[in-house]
């Protein structure tokens, strides 16, 4: 674990803290007047915040939160689902001052009602969260919420204001919200009782910026500002049944906030009709059936949303049902189950997606990498449907083609890093263990993991000619690695 370390050092050494301190920046509970606050001036964030993080430090520590995230054993690495997120994501922080970053969602297979957000335009939602929310709208409150507390960058703010006293005092502060429960709350209490008073203050403003501002991009994406006030109350409802939900332990709920958002809501002009909102109802089966920890009775559930709902909802229904016989391997019921979506919908890439998985499971491997081929090409404009098409090529033998497949689209998306695992393992089936090392150093490197990415170049190198184009490539890639390995130091 990193410790807090003297100013001059303190940005690189900062990861671990961060990543623990952000939750800890929107914990305190907001007292605020109850009038409505919705052309109210936002705070100028000035340079202080940037001499304790800089963007570019952001954006390291975020993707060390990606090194670590994408290894826990609830990661949700379904593409398809990211994918949805990542384009709600974008449609509400079209607007928001992320000074040219970018929003990533992440998706975490846990019940509980949750989300967070975290330096370099990273946001994580619990798959528990998803299915809590009755509509898009009020998904994208939530997301809202959250990007503006990237966009105001609390987290800089407050480790600005904390260095702003004495160091000691902050080092205790900031030691106290790694600890955590009564050990956490033992040591803030020691603490400088001035400087965690205005610490837990600035929090209360933390979370009065993110209702204004994520209400200003709600409505700016034509989402529904109502909705923020909507979910707020639902949360209420929740704690008042089953316990506290885990997002209000972390973005802390009261009358005057739930007031403040129904009023500040009631100043938008109300938003255009959306449609039916078929990729949300999509999504949210799609985690119901494959992602919840408890589906013993999942198909009767289905079967009951399909007689009381009718359009999008039901039709999401009978996806999800053929979702949840995949799952559990009836693959014939699936398929009969799914024939009729497709045949009326054909166009809908999650019904076609769908079915080539569905073929897949059940050892078609030819013909679901058939469909995947005819789908990627059909829609250039979902690079993500990358991943199921050379999975399909390399489950049916044919690594060369997936290899072509991955290659052509690393060269257009260089962000696309999660290909590198498919490309590593397209070249093992080829025989070519270099250049699988070689796939798996770029993998790590782009994570910033620079000691895995040498050692699998070094590993590289071992298998490489050593008179070859492919050496000289790889001698050189590893110096590039060690080199960033030492600025990173």
């Amino acid at each position: 674990m990193f410790g807090i370390s003297p100013p001059r050092t303190r940005c690189v050494r900062f990861g671990a803290v961060i990543t623990a301190a952000i939750l800890a920046a929107l914990s305190a509970p907001p007292t605020y007047p109850a009038e409505s606050h919705a052309n109210e001036a936002l705070p100028e964030l000035g340079d202080s915040a940037a001499q304790v993080l800089s963007p570019g430090e952001e954006e390291r520590i975020g993707r060390q939160f990606m090194r670590q995230v994408i290894n826990q054993r609830n990661y949700v690495d379904d593409r398809e689902l990211i994918a949805y997120l990542n384009q709600l994501g974008g449609e509400i922080s079209v607007n928001a001052a992320l000074r040219g970053g970018t929003i990533k969602m992440h998706l975490l297979q846990h019940p509980n009602i949750n989300a967070f957000a975290l330096p370099g335009g990273h946001l994580a939602f619990h798959t528990g969260l998803v299915l809590a929310s009755d509509d898009e709208d009020e998904l994208a409150s939530v997301v809202a919420h959250e990007i503006a507390h990237i966009s105001q960058r609390h987290l800089p703010r407050m480790l600005a204001k904390a260095e702003a006293s004495k160091l000691p005092a902050a080092a205790a502060i900031m030691a106290s919200i790694l600890l955590g429960g009564k050990a956490g709350i033992a040591g803030l209490t020691v603490a400088n009782a001035t400087l965690l008073s205005s610490q837990l203050a600035y929090s209360r403003e933390f979370e009065r910026e993110a209702d204004a501002i994520g209400l200003k991009l709600l409505a700016e994406a034509e989402y529904d500002p109502g909705a923020m006030a909507r979910f707020f109350h639902k949360l209420e409802r929740y704690g008042g049944i089953g316990g506290v939900p885990e997002f209000l332990r972390t973005h802390p709920l009261t009358y005057t906030r739930m007031a403040e958002a129904e009023s500040r809501a009631g100043g938008y002009p109300t938003p255009p009709d959306r449609g039916d909102q078929m990729r949300f109802y999509l999504a949210r089966a799609k985690i119901r059936a494959l992602y919840s920890p408890r589906n013993d009775d999942i198909l009767d559930y289905f079967a009951a949303q399909a007689a009381k709902h009718d359009g999008a909802r039901r039709d999401a229904a009978v996806y999800g049902t053929a979702m949840a016989q995949l799952k559990l391997r009836k693959f014939d019921r699936a398929r009969a189950t799914l024939q009729p979506l497709l045949a009326a919908q054909p166009d809908v890439v999650a019904f076609q997606l769908a079915r080539a998985e569905i073929d897949l499971a059940d050892g078609r491997a030819a013909e679901a990498a058939a469909r995947h081929g005819r789908l990627s090409a059909a829609r250039p404009d979902l690079p993500y449907l990358t991943h199921y098409h050379a999975g399909a090529l390399l489950a049916d033998g044919r690594a060369a083609e997936a290899k072509r497949v991955l290659r052509r689209q690393l060269r257009r998306h260089k962000e696309m890093f999660a290909l590198y695992p498919l490309l590593s393992k397209s070249n093992v089936q080829l025989g070519l263990l270099a250049e699988a090392h070689q796939a798996t150093a770029e993998f790590h490197a782009a994570l910033d993991n620079y000691p895995a990415a040498a050692a699998s170049l070094k590993l590289a190198l071992r298998e490489a000619d050593e008179e070859g184009y492919l050496h000289e490539s790889l001698r050189a890639r590893l110096k590039q690695v060690q080199d960033a390995a030492k600025r990173a130091r």
